[in-house]
């Protein structure tokens, strides 16, 4: 989030909802030349798109003013709540990871 403060600050970029749809288009972009990266081209480059889009996100996030690291805590939190009652993982047939019977879903209302 730091990253995405300095260029939102270095580029005077405001924040709130004003920008969301060409946040959200480069969201879009960036997910498009990952997905080009992945089928034809390497793993750097792959890996560099990889971290495009994840940066993108930074800045919708901060955009809306969101604590998008806090969420990212959450959720993992939350995914590692899908453990079986044994404490091992229970897959989909297709090596999904299903939720297990303790599975909370991450709570991020205070963060919106």
């Amino acid at each position: 989030m730091d990253q995405a403060e300095e260029f939102r600050t270095a580029f005077q970029i405001q924040s709130g909802t004003n920008g969301r749809e060409k946040d959200k288009a480069l969201i879009d972009e960036e997910w498009s030349e990952f997905h080009e990266a992945y089928h034809f081209h390497g793993k750097e480059d792959q890996l560099k798109e990889l971290a495009d889009l994840v940066y993108v996100c930074f800045q919708y996030a901060a955009s809306q003013e969101w604590d998008l690291e806090e969420a990212m805590r959450r959720v993992h939190h939350s995914n590692m709540s899908k453990l079986g009652e044994d404490g091992k993982p229970i897959y989909r047939e297709d090596g999904k990871v299903l939720k297990g019977p303790n599975y909370q879903p991450p709570n991020l209302t205070d963060l919106v």
